[in-house]
């Protein structure tokens, strides 16, 4: 019997079928974060004789997506990328150069994917048309002044009046017009599903930096915000996947930046403990590290993370320039155990990079102005990087330490009633820790323990005055801006909890004796000999040896795990 008129109908409809999902694959029309498949189907003999043929020219790549919405998290799946794609390329680049948007969407390929706003104005920018300096930052230049971008982000806090707005942290060419050209400017933001970005006007376009601190440089840094506004805030839950920078609204932008929107992952949930109330996140974040030469820094490194892991830091963030081989060793092996993120950072613009010249060029102190200016970009980069997923953030030097001088760890520090009544009316901003100098040259006898700080309990008798050179924890949820020692601008007024050095904890920071020559120049030494003033002014202070018995095995199980002791 010959088969009849409605067999050949089904079996010609399902090769236009098969053809036209063939077609939409191999012309990347059908988007990357829509192109999620369970490949468990009920009918496997089918699957294996039928379907996968027509994937056996994509690569399969697991892909968490949740983190890149907070209102509409996706679950992990299946994504199908063509083998001759760049994709692959593009995910393994992000791994360091994480301001570029994801494949394939920088591409510009999606059929429902951003376009531009019309034919004429606002072209999405694809990754050819980047201009990028220096690896890590992208720019975009007006007739007077060359931008400098690093980072987006996307702020939705509470205590931030103008969320939700996307964020960017940059620098560019110190220039009399320069506030007036930034805050003229406009932000073309885009998203992952809509052909037209949302254009905007800059808000703000915020100093990083003020001219009384230092004058002397080539860049300065800004918090650019543009406030996404109410009426396409989340364009029914999707976040912005990227932003362009650029001086009038029609421009064809240089620059493209992924837009971080980073809430905690999963596992990084953390349960109240019991009797106490919430249990705080801490994070630490650390400027660029520029150690050329070993010497003893990868043992200081590995006794460094460890204590602070017993005080409570749940991570550690290190900006890198150029670090020994040994140092890398040491941030390597915290990097696979999760402790520490580790961020390659370089200088912007017509600054030096080769990592000689960079370290003669950061070194100096004629371009101390320079170097700090930098180091205020990588705290903010690290600020709004992680406001959701940490309660606070320290900024420290790895010769820096925050100490309970009672308390067990940061946590206890925190619910002592004092401290908590600060947190509960939830009004500081800050809380900050007196400086104590401990000297890294004077050794007490008779003590070895394979730990620097510990073998090192000389200080000078007086705290830093207060307010000076302090470092702190500063609240996520209310911090705008930060500088090195404290919050250079907050969400309401910023206020600080001073914590009582004597009684209750301090930072102590250990530098050579060379750095305090002022030491013996005090009016109190005239007339002593070197070693007399020496004594006078410097006692032995063994705070930090409560912690010795933790301490020293898990440094020295550090150092020969990894082949250095």
């Amino acid at each position: 019997m010959a088969p009849s008129n409605g067999v050949y109908k089904f079996v010609i409809i399902f090769l236009l079928c098969c053809s036209l999902v063939v077609f939409l694959l191999t012309q990347n029309f059908i988007d990357y974060d829509v192109r999620t498949f369970n490949i468990s189907v009920p009918y496997p003999k089918v699957w294996s004789q039928w379907v996968e043929p027509i994937f056996e020219n994509y690569t399969v790549i697991s892909q968490n997506v949740s983190h890149i919405t907070r209102l509409t998290p996706k679950e992990p799946g299946y994504v199908f990328v063509p083998k001759n794609d760049k994709a692959a390329d593009v995910m393994e680049a992000r791994k360091s150069l994480r301001n570029i948007p994801e494949a394939p969407y920088i591409f510009g390929r999606t059929n429902s994917g951003p376009q531009n706003f019309n034919k004429t104005c606002a072209p999405f920018s694809t990754l050819d048309r980047i201009n990028f300096n220096n690896i890590y930052w992208q720019t975009e230049s007006t007739a007077n002044i060359t931008f400098y971008l690093l980072n987006a982000y996307l702020d939705t806090r509470e205590m931030n009046p103008d969320a939700p707005e996307v964020r960017i942290v940059l620098m560019a060419d110190v220039n009399p017009s320069l506030q007036e050209t930034c805050e003229n400017s406009y932000c073309q933001i885009w998203f992952d599903l809509k052909h037209r970005p949302q254009i905007v006007p800059v808000r703000e376009c915020r100093p990083l930096w003020q001219d009384a601190w230092g004058r002397n440089s080539r860049y300065v840094g800004r918090l650019v915000s543009c406030p996404l506004g109410q009426s396409e805030s989340h364009l029914d839950g999707v976040i912005p996947t990227s932003v362009s920078l650029v001086q009038n609204i029609c421009d064809s932008a240089t620059n493209n930046l992924h837009v971080h929107y980073e809430l905690p992952e999963s596992g990084e949930e953390v349960e109240p403990k019991d009797g106490d109330g919430d249990r705080l996140r801490f994070g630490v974040c650390v400027k660029g590290l520029d150690f050329l030469e070993e010497g003893k820094k990868p043992a200081r490194m590995v006794e460094w993370i460890e204590l602070l892991g017993i005080f409570g830091a749940e991570k550690i963030f290190i900006y890198e320039f150029s670090i020994h081989p040994n140092v890398k060793k040491v941030l390597d092996y915290y990097v696979k155990k999760g402790n520490v993120e580790v961020f390659p950072v370089t200088l912007p613009g017509t600054l030096p990079n080769e990592k000689t010249l960079r370290h003669m060029y950061i070194s100096d102190k004629k371009h101390l102005t320079e170097k700090r200016k930098n180091e205020v970009i990588t705290y903010n980069d690290c600020l709004y990087r992680n406001m959701y997923r940490f309660d606070f953030l320290a900024l420290l030097d790895t010769d820096e330490i925050l100490v309970p001088t009672e308390d067990a760890n940061w946590q206890d520090l925190f619910n002592r009633p004092e401290v908590a009544e600060a947190m509960k009316e939830n009004s500081r901003s800050t809380y900050c820790f007196r400086q104590l100098h401990f000297f890294a040259d004077l050794t007490v006898p008779d003590v070895t323990s394979n730990c620097h700080m510990l073998e090192h309990s000389y200080r000078d008798i007086n705290f830093t005055r207060p307010g000076v050179a302090v470092k702190c924890f500063h609240k996520t949820d209310r911090t705008q801006t930060l500088h090195n020692h404290f919050p250079f601008s907050c969400l309401g007024k910023c206020k600080t909890f001073n914590f009582d050095p004597a009684n209750q904890a301090r930072m102590q920071h250990y530098r050579s004796l060379s750095r305090f020559d002022n030491l013996v120049n005090r009016p109190e030494c005239e007339g002593m000999q070197y070693e007399e003033c020496l004594n006078y002014f410097t006692s032995i202070d063994k705070t930090l040896w409560r912690f010795k018995d933790e301490l020293v095995p898990k440094v020295e199980g550090v150092m020969k795990e990894i082949g250095l002791m």
